[in-house]
């Protein structure tokens, strides 16, 4: 070997340093001065000490009395560390800008607390003959490098400061293996978003005690992970939570329905009228209303639930109505008893055809383009019984013949036989094949009073009053049988069949009968009324009748009246199976133009069904009253002061007595949330809105029964829900990244959860997708996992509204496999001048394989000149048994072309997924003897 080269051995520089400081006050100066020449530049040295004496007086940082010690702190901080020999070893061991980072570091940790400061680090070259000839600073030392560390120097701020000097003498032909003492690899430390993380692990029924005090409480806690063996860096894991508990938890509940019972409840849809007495309709949307002095009504019912009058014709003072085809007939009394004939092909617009004077009308059928007209005065002569017209020309009406019978009422024909209502004497029957000369066949006297009839096959069914409904057998026309009777609650006007079933407007409800077997009629369901049921017609499942003074209604026969609605819908809101009874309580309230308080608060659900299925419809509509008397029993000795406070009112109309806004708002200061619904199309939207909105609470519209049912279910969810306080935390740590949240969002650092309602039949789980970059610096010490880390909890609310946390203190620790690329410089050697040969290492210390990437090397710094690159195969992790390829790998030697510092970089183009610590390694090589020399600038000041 050339004796100008030798062999690499360990050693570092030697070095030396002096102080400089300033401070306006005075003008101080202090300095400290060493220096190591090398021994073939024994002329510099009074150069140098020319310069240094040049830097003496170098430009001060004004320093104001205050701060003076701020000053002297940070020379005092910086003159220790240069005397320890920190910052020579730091310069020495690392990159420079890691070098200048840590130096930094170190003095912030020194200085007193909230101060700020910016560090650089300069390195200079030794011009010999340019010092020679010049004599000054710049001549002297030219500067090849400077790095610093810190924020922006603070134009607004009193900034103190000071500069360090370093010369550093190497020894001849030298390769320092020890240059890095460190091995951090700046830039390449990420922060990942992580959380703690769950193992599989067999279901464990804990027992806890809860905080808070309280009794205990049995939770189920269960965790899953998808791999359940170990867990590689890199690859997405499947985390499934679950909580299961024996009761529900949740805040408790006290909720007063409030229900309108006023009369409008009764029906389904409805038209003000001045005083509906019969109703006709055909298989159209229309039907014919007979309004009294009001005359005749034409409502669209094409929607039965929201009817319509299109038009009304008054020719005085209507009595009945009844159709055949597009032709309407209507019996009027107001001055002159007369039968009137209308075109009704245009419902919206009535057109008069004629009219035909009698003595005496009230009943009227067509049939056939005949008109029968019941003439219910006593007497002799043209006053009484059953008048045929011929309507064969409608403009023409031409009376044909009578059936002499007293208090004639009103007749149903069916081929030549005629069914006549005869008030007091019963009903009979009439043989109208001749139309000129109608015979009264056979009477049947009933101790009511006949007003309506109507044939069906063999059998005639007469309304009778105070008597009910009559079934006469009338297959013998002369001999009229009675067949069954049902005496109804009331007063029975009219009767209608359809079907197997008869429908009697029975004055205060509508009774529905089964009469399959006409010989024994029974009794299927009535719908109660507070209005005057007087006539009727049925039709695709509703019934549309006439209501005296009150007006015109529609009912649904299949879901009974909205008050029927309101009882099964309240009914179901009882039975909702999210409550718990108790502790949750719930009462009822019904308004009209007052309010009772049906049911106190209690848990007995069969109380409560009973006192809502007891609520009869009747008068006005008041819902203050109803809210006040809610909030009157939330408030008493009966309510759970710990429990949440709910009314849920339910009204078909708009207030016609009353503030409900102000009672809304008193309930809203006793923190009670208000609900409401709005049920039917003249529901007040508006007044609904408003007391919702007033509370906290929502307001809904509830079209039909169907919609009502599903709102209440709805707002009963909607209550549990906000009672529902629980959550489960999961806080979340270092090294990992979510993936994918499932149904948990990230606050505060905490993987958190709405876990909603959990009860004993429907436990609550989630499932979330963590991921562990190989490429995180954290988790290259990470050797296992634990599922769940420490402090993860469920929070819940207890039935006495005090809340509770339980720890998910159980736990599975599951092996962590990660990815380790490291380098090692283990000989260098100078082998000519600016030439050297290095000889590393490169190995996988981690347990999974690497793939193929590089080594690089670099002169002076990482992200200097590249020197060289070299392949790196792939290599096997700790972890793999049959890989077929070798841990580590050695290029021995690797020829630079260059002296000073060279760094050996592997994968730092992160072609493989690994851990970025300990990824590079340096040498320093120099061919003679060197000086560097450095100067360390520092300013401070207070934040």
């Amino acid at each position: 070997m050339n004796s100008r080269y030798t062999r690499c051995h360990e050693g570092s520089g030697r070095g030396k340093g002096f102080v400089k400081t300033f401070s306006t006050k005075g003008l101080r100066k202090e300095e400290k001065r060493g220096f190591a020449f090398s021994t073939d530049a024994v002329i510099a040295t009074v150069l140098v000490g020319a310069a240094l004496a040049l830097l003496a007086v170098q430009p001060s940082i004004n320093t104001s009395v205050s701060g003076l010690s701020l000053k002297q702190a940070s020379d005092d901080v910086f003159l220790s560390m240069q005397r320890s020999g920190f910052m020579l070893l730091t310069i020495d061991s690392n990159a420079p800008s890691e070098a200048v980072a840590q130096i930094r570091l170190k003095a912030l940790g020194l200085l007193p607390e909230n101060t700020e400061l910016f560090v650089e680090l300069k390195q200079f070259d030794l011009n010999i003959e340019e010092c020679r000839a010049n004599k000054t600073f710049n001549a002297c030392f030219e500067s090849v490098a400077s790095v610093n560390s810190g924020p922006a120097i603070p134009s607004g701020k009193e900034v103190v400061g000071g500069t360090t000097y370093f010369f550093k003498k190497q020894g001849s032909s030298d390769c320092n293996l020890s240059y890095l003492e460190l091995k951090e690899f700046e830039g390449m430390h990420e922060d990942y978003g992580s959380e703690l993380f769950f193992s599989e692990q067999k279901p464990l029924e804990l027992f806890f005690q809860e905080e808070g005090g309280g009794e205990d409480l049995n939770i189920n806690f269960d965790v899953n992970v998808s791999p359940s063996e170990s867990i590689s860096c890199d690859e997405n894991v499947t985390v499934t939570l679950s909580v299961s508990v024996p009761e529900n938890v949740r805040t408790p509940i006290d909720v007063v329905l409030v229900l309108d019972r006023s009369g409008s409840m009764s029906w389904n849809g409805y038209v003000s009228t001045s005083s509906a007495n019969s109703v006709w309709g055909n298989d159209g949307n229309y039907v014919f209303v007979g309004d009294g002095s009001a005359g005749v009504r034409a409502i669209d019912v094409s929607n039965p639930r929201l009817p319509v009058i299109v038009d009304t014709i008054d020719p005085g003072s209507v009595n009945d109505v009844y159709g055949e085809g597009n032709y309407l007939y209507a019996t009027e009394t107001a001055s002159d008893d007369e039968l009137i004939a209308y075109d009704v092909s245009n419902p919206s617009d009535l057109q008069q055809l004629d009219r035909l004077i009698f003595s005496s009308v009230y009943g009227v059928f067509a049939l056939n383009d005949f008109v029968f007209v019941a003439g219910d005065r006593s007497g002799g002569g043209n006053n009484r019984g059953l008048y045929i017209v011929d309507a064969s020309n409608k403009s023409d009406l031409t009376n044909r013949g009578r059936a002499n019978q007293n208090y004639a009422r009103s007749s149903f024909v069916v081929g030549n036989t005629a069914f006549l209502a005869i008030g007091s004497n019963g009903f009979a029957t009439v043989d109208v094949t001749n139309k000129d000369a109608p015979v009264v066949l056979d009477t049947y006297d009933t101790s009511g009073y006949g007003w309506s009839t109507l044939i069906e096959g063999n059998y005639g069914f007469g309304a009778d009053g105070e008597a009910g409904l009559q079934v006469f057998d009338i297959s013998n026309l002369n001999n009229i049988q009675l067949a069954d009777n049902f005496d109804t609650p009331d007063y029975s006007y009219s009767v209608f069949v359809l079907g197997n079933k008869a429908y009697v407007a029975d004055y205060s409800s509508l009774q529905i009968l089964d009469v399959s077997d006409p010989n024994n009629v029974v009794f299927e369901k009535s719908f109660s009324s507070p209005y005057e049921y007087q006539d009727l017609f049925v039709k695709d499942n509703f019934a549309f009748l006439a209501a005296g003074s009150i007006g015109f209604i529609t009912l649904d026969l299949i879901n009974g009246p909205r008050i029927d609605n309101a009882k099964q819908a309240a009914s179901e809101f009882v039975d909702f199976n999210g409550w718990s009874l108790p502790p949750d309580q719930i009462g009822v309230v019904s308004f009209n133009t007052s309010a009772t308080l049906n049911q106190q608060l209690t848990t007995n659900k069969t109380d409560l069904n009973s006192a809502i299925y007891s609520l009869v419809a009747s008068g006005g509509t008041n819902i203050e009253e109803g809210i006040r008397s809610a909030t009157t029993e939330l408030t008493s000795v009966r309510a759970n002061p710990n429990a949440l406070h709910f009314q849920v009112v339910l009204s078909d109309g708009q207030s016609n007595s009353g503030n409900s806004l102000l009672a809304a708002q008193d309930a809203a200061d006793e923190e009670i949330v208000i609900y409401t619904v709005g049920f039917g199309a003249d529901a007040s939207e508006a007044e609904l809105t408003a007391i919702a909105e007033a509370t906290g609470g929502s307001y809904y519209f509830a079209e039909d029964d169907n919609a009502l049912s599903e709102i209440f279910n709805l707002i009963a969810e909607q209550i549990e829900e906000l009672a529902n306080d629980s959550n489960v935390n999961v806080p979340i740590g270092g090294g990992a990244l979510v993936s994918n949240p499932g149904s948990g969002s990230i606050v505060d650092g905490n993987l958190l959860f709405n876990s909603g309602s959990i009860t004993p039949d429907t436990p609550w789980s989630a499932s979330y997708i963590l991921n562990f970059p190989c490429s995180n610096a954290f988790n290259c010490s990470i050797d296992a996992l634990s599922f769940p880390g420490e402090g993860s909890y469920f929070e819940y609310v207890d039935v006495n509204g005090i809340t509770r946390r339980v720890d998910f203190n159980v736990s599975t620790t599951l092996d962590f496999l990660n990815r380790d690329l490291t380098v090692d410089i283990y000989g260098a050697e100078l082998v000519g001048e600016s030439s050297a040969e290095i000889d590393v290492n490169v190995a996988n210390v981690g347990d999974l394989n690497s793939g193929e990437t590089l080594l690089n090397f670099y002169l002076d710094d990482i992200n200097g000149t590249l020197l060289d690159s070299k392949n790196v195969p792939e290599l096997c992790g700790l972890n793999d048994s049959v890989c077929t390829s070798t841990r580590f790998t050695v290029f021995s030697p690797v020829s630079i072309s260059q002296e000073g510092v060279i760094y050996a970089v592997v994968n730092d183009n992160n072609s493989v997924s690994e851990c970025p610590n300990n990824n590079f390694d340096a040498v320093n090589c120099f061919g003679g003897p060197a000086t560097e020399y450095y100067a360390l600038e520092y300013r401070v000041w207070r934040e």
